[in-house]
């Protein structure tokens, strides 16, 4: 039925996040119980992030992918158990191609080029604000040196491909529309 929901979540609790008509509603309880507790790495709630990430959302999927861009790559949930929980398939799909799988990608230039590569708009846009949140002049101001420069070594390069690509997809729908 579920794999990892029950470490965060009772029975009832289960059926009951399950039954939110809401998905961002759904979302939010997720990672409010999930990150409840947790710090980021520069001491700050750690829901902070996903909460900025989701606003910077223009449609409803991309904010609740803004909320659960992480949570199965951080292992605390899985895809299976977001499928369970009543998730659409667009939203699935996107959150399947954040998680950046060190068996699968040997660097991060690579799992950035498969998102690149996908087409799929939204894990783009995620990804994208993503990048944006962790590379914020605020959040990276209160990182300790090795890990700020870690984060910029990390982030920098990769944060125009996606901005690259992200305008062409738009400037390819254009085309599109304007036919």
């Amino acid at each position: 039925m579920f794999e990892k929901l029950s470490y965060f979540f009772s029975s009832k609790e289960i059926a009951y996040v399950k039954s939110i008509p809401d998905d961002f509603l759904k979302a939010l309880s997720i990672i409010g119980r999930v990150y409840a507790e947790k710090l980021d790495k520069s001491g700050n709630a750690e829901a902070g992030h996903f909460i900025r990430v989701s606003n910077q959302g223009e449609s409803d999927e991309e904010k609740i992918v803004g909320l659960l861009h992480d949570v199965v790559e951080d292992e605390h949930i899985t895809l299976n158990d977001l499928i369970y929980l009543g998730f659409k398939e667009d939203i699935i799909s996107a959150i399947r191609l954040l998680i950046n799988d060190k068996t699968i990608y040997p660097d991060y230039h690579s799992y950035i080029t498969n998102i690149i590569e996908s087409g799929n708009i939204m894990a783009l846009k995620i990804k994208y604000y993503d990048m944006r949140d962790n590379l914020s002049p605020d959040r990276l101001e209160r990182l300790p040196k090795e890990k700020k420069e870690k984060a910029l070594h990390k982030y920098t390069p990769e944060l125009p491909r996606l901005e690259m690509a992200l305008n062409e997809l738009n400037n390819a729908k254009k085309r599109v529309i304007k036919l």
